[in-house]
């Protein structure tokens, strides 16, 4: 009896040992953009749309044609699609994104800090950076160094620091002009993260 306790304990030991060594879990360096179930669109209910007609993804690709509505209350329209990883971006060094769009495309970094409370502060605030108009298939990299805050964020974000550790979703939004509202087609190809 003693000998079969002993046996599980150190069964025990060694199977959590094992799980402390373990690497974490990090971000896919593959094409995220072949798992069309860690996307989808979101937009406002001012009467902003998305239309997916074909499927979200098609031909390869992601495409989503945004309509923005015309900003008439305090609250923003807003159109955007998300991509949400299962993991953290924390082994990544920076994003590699192919992409087409009729717009200036913003790209942003959602980390849980800026999330509804109790995790986060309510702010919403997003580290983005800008890319410009591609009528063709157009390759970046983006370092995480590219990535800044814009000027609406409120004091009580601007001392959090990025942590990709915390991260797990990106925002890929049209520059529509939403006091005028518009029309904008975004197509991603791929999108990889890289180590180096």
């Amino acid at each position: 009896m003693n000998q079969m306790f002993i046996f599980l304990f150190l069964l025990l030991s060694l199977s959590s040992a094992q799980e402390k060594l373990s690497p974490k879990k990090s971000v896919e360096f593959s094409n995220a953009v072949s798992i069309p179930s860690q996307w989808h669109p979101a937009t406002d209910d001012l009467g902003s749309k998305i239309d997916t007609t074909g499927g979200l993804y098609q031909d390869s690709s992601l495409k989503v044609q945004f309509t923005i509505t015309k900003k008439t209350t305090a609250v923003w329209p807003f159109v955007e699609l998300i991509f949400e990883s299962p993991h953290d971006f924390s082994g990544s060094q920076a994003i590699e994104l192919e992409y087409k769009c009729d717009h200036d495309l913003v790209v942003k970094l959602f980390q849980d800090d800026f999330g509804p409370a109790p995790k986060g502060n309510d702010s919403y605030s997003l580290y983005q950076t800008k890319v410009p108009s591609s009528n063709q298939w157009r390759n970046l990299r983006l370092n995480y160094s590219d990535f800044v805050f814009p000027t609406w964020v409120p004091a009580n974000s601007k001392d959090i620091a990025m942590n990709l550790e915390k991260t797990k979703k990106l925002y890929f939004t049209p520059a529509l002009d939403a006091t005028k509202g518009g029309k904008s087609l975004l197509q991603i190809r791929s999108l990889r993260f890289i180590d180096k």
